[in-house]
């Protein structure tokens, strides 16, 4: 069964003799062009391509793969079975191969005809059969007549093992494998005539300390049938056009049908202004657009399905089904879902889902700054980043080149989508100046590079993992980064800009590891530069910062602070005489009679310790009146735009939870009951959050709805960012 393959030792004897020169190797060639003609052999015909060979191949190493743990959980012990070699050869050769006692097992595999054999080493089988029976799985190596109960377990054993036969053929054929006998002397077993050609996998298999081989010998009648299946391309197309099986498509159908979706009546909607929001009180009513003789709206899963028109049913609100909506699901008369219905089904909740979340996720800087205020922030940026490339570049001993940023928005949750690998992020917090958080991220590998030529190396070997002294160095090279910026923004905004020194931590959202880095609020402003450092670095390096802290930075830069003293008082100020106090004279001591005189004289008590403060000059107070601040006209323009932007109301009557299947059978007349009670107060959302409760009102025509509990205007703020 071997293949004619040259050993180590061979090898190491071949190469010896050609450097001695005891062999030539023009003799060598000449042998070797001498074999290439060899007498063909008709009984050891190979009547299987390489093709179908590889093909055996893959199935019986699934099987191995099956039978590892088959026999792990059935021996409790470690078990390891690969495939050693997949051959053709006689039946004879095979016959006389085997050992003169071994285990053979015998079975059948409808509705293919013939027999397999499937021959295990003894050392193998009694190991097993230790294992079995409560020992160590130690091996006699040796096969005598089985006892009835070695025969009863052996045949057990490995009758429950062809199950695991039947699975790794599953994808060529349905073969149903069958137990028929077990032998333990080959000599007695005439499967085949001798030259019939049989295909012989041998298993590598070792049970503990136990090792040996199992070998399956397949006859060609057996296969005979299913060669053409045996080629991969018959089997990867046959794959491709295989079509779902009718049990299949019901049990899909059963399955989705059971699906639960919510289910909402909805009373009516309205627009309000962000300031009518605001001012917003209990016992003010909202108008709806919806009409007392109107048909309501049922939505299921967010999409508006069937007309409705509300009432109770008996102590609670319910709803009855007047027709579907356009573009409602259709009642099934046959009880089957078409394929067509069952993709929408599947797709259609997620399609939505997935488009609301892509609309919630996709953040414009346009909604938190407007285009002028997006280009000073990135002018910030492009000023004080650019005098740090210069520090940098000197601590580095490298030509550092940071480009212009760009801007956007991004959502807290979603950070990890932005940093899926581990980043190290460098927290700064300015202390002076102004009052905010700066977070800047750099990938791991770059900060693998800066930290290698902060410690005197030439970065082209970086670190794997950055330890405490890599994550020290970047942290320094950052603060000088970080300091020499906050330089160029005292410059920028005439006026003293300090930052705290800055903190180090690697950033990996996959292990919740640096989290408490990020800023707190839900939407940061993502400035973006490219950050070159020689020919080791071409990057990105991300500063992130919250969006009032980057507004704050805008406005200071659009519209500086006025000086709070003009020049005239400053000038009346340089003019006005400073008196200094003189030295008085020590004086005597009191006498007798001076003294209810002095304690009836009033005293100054209190200040620094040791200080005289008596002859200190006291006036009356005086205080200077406020003035109401007034805003500029472009300020006062912006906060009426902001207050008048329109907020969508939607006042929901009830909500339950219905199966597909129910969904599906609602029909005009069709009541659905709702979860709430009749007389209890209804929800309001705004923008689609819950911001209020109230009663049901009429109005005229129309539906509407009293304020009867509502969240305070910061509450409702901070639930509608």
């Amino acid at each position: 069964m071997a293949d004619e393959v040259l050993s180590q030792s061979e090898i190491d004897s071949l190469l010896s003799a050609l450097s001695t020169g005891e062999m030539d190797a023009e003799d060598l060639k000449v042998e070797e062009s001498k074999g290439k003609v060899r007498v063909y052999d008709f009984k050891r015909a190979l009547r299987f391509s390489k093709d179908q060979i590889r093909s055996l191949s893959r199935i019986h190493e699934n099987f191995a793969r099956l039978l590892t743990t088959y026999f792990s959980a059935q021996l409790r012990t470690y078990v390891n079975i690969s495939v050693a070699s997949v051959d053709q050869l006689p039946y004879e050769e095979f016959i006389r191969s085997i050992p003169a006692m071994t285990i053979l097992n015998i079975f059948s595999v409808p509705p293919l005809d013939g027999r397999i054999l499937l021959e295990t080493n003894p050392n193998i089988a009694y190991a097993m059969l230790d294992r079995v029976l409560g020992g160590r799985g130690s091996s006699v190596n040796k096969v005598d007549n089985l006892t009835e109960i070695e025969t009863t377990i052996m045949s057990q054993l490995f009758e429950n093992s062809l199950e695991n036969y039947q699975e790794a053929w599953g994808s060529i054929v349905e073969i149903e494998p069958l137990l028929e006998e077990l032998e333990v002397n080959p000599q007695f077993l005439q499967m085949v005539s001798p030259n019939e050609t049989v295909v012989v996998v041998s298993l590598n298999t070792s049970i503990g300390e136990a090792s040996g081989m199992i070998n399956i010998c397949i006859p060609h009648v057996v296969l005979e049938p299913i060669i053409p299946k045996l080629s991969v391309h018959y089997w990867m197309q046959n794959q491709q056009t295989k079509e779902s099986k009718p049990e299949e498509y019901a049990a899909l159908s059963k399955t989705v049908r059971t699906a639960q979706v919510d289910v909402r009546a909805i009373l009516g909607e309205s627009d309000m202004s962000i300031e009518e929001f605001l001012k917003l009180n209990t016992n003010d009513v909202i108008r709806l657009d919806q009409l007392v003789d109107e048909p309501m709206k049922l939505k299921i899963d967010e999409q508006e399905k069937f007309y409705i028109q509300p009432g109770k049913r008996k102590n609670k609100l319910a709803v009855q089904v007047l027709e579907e909506y356009r573009g409602a699901l259709t009642t099934m008369n046959d009880g089957m879902l078409s394929q067509d219905e069952i993709d929408a089904l599947l797709n259609g909740s997620d399609d939505e889902q997935g488009a609301s979340k892509r609309e919630d996720d996709s953040n414009k800087v346009e909604d938190y700054l407007s285009s002028l205020e997006g280009d000073a922030l990135g002018e910030i940026g492009n000023i004080s980043f650019g005098s740090s490339a210069t520090a940098l570049s000197s601590l580095l001993n490298q030509k550092v080149d940071i480009t212009t940023p760009s801007i956007s928005a991004v959502k807290r949750s979603s950070i990890s989508d932005e940093f899926p690998k581990p980043h190290v992020a460098i927290n700064v917090t300015y202390t002076d100046g102004f009052s905010g958080e700066n977070l800047l991220v750099i990938k791991e590998p770059d900060a693998a590079v800066i930290a290698d030529l902060m410690l005197g190396g030439d970065g082209t070997s970086p670190a794997d993992e950055l330890n405490e002294i890599h994550l020290s160095a970047v942290q320094e090279a950052m603060n000088q980064m970080m300091g020499s910026a906050a330089t160029s923004m005292s410059t920028v905004f005439n006026k003293k800009v300090d930052i705290s020194p800055p903190t180090i931590n690697v950033l990996n959202l996959e292990e919740d590891q640096g989290t408490d880095q990020i800023p707190e609020d839900e939407v940061l402003m993502k400035v973006s530069f490219n950050l070159k450092v020689g020919e080791l670095i071409d990057s990105d390096i991300m500063q992130l910062l919250p969006v009032t802290f980057a507004r704050e930075l805008v406005d200071e830069l659009l519209n500086p602070p006025e000086e709070e003293i003009d020049e005239s008082s400053k000038k009346n100020s340089a003019e006005q005489p400073v008196e200094t106090p003189r030295p008085q004279p020590k004086q005597a001591a009191h006498t007798p009679e001076q003294v209810d005189k002095v304690e009836a004289e009033p005293q100054l008590v209190g200040g620094a310790s040791g200080q005289n403060m008596n002859n200190s000059t006291i006036q009356s107070a005086q205080f200077s009146d406020i003035e109401q601040v007034q805003l500029s006209n472009e300020e006062q323009r912006n906060l009426d735009m902001l207050m008048d932007i329109p907020l969508k109301v939607t006042v929901e009557l009830g909500r339950t939870k219905r199966t597909i299947k129910e969904i599906l059978e609602l029909s005009s007349g069709s009541v659905v009951e709702l979860d709430r009670l009749a007389g209890e107060p209804v929800d309001i959302h705004v923008n689609d959050k819950l911001m209020a409760k109230g009663e049901v009102v009429v109005i005229d025509e129309n539906f509407g709805v009293r304020v009867t509990d509502i969240l305070s205007p910061k509450d409702r703020l901070k639930k509608l960012r």
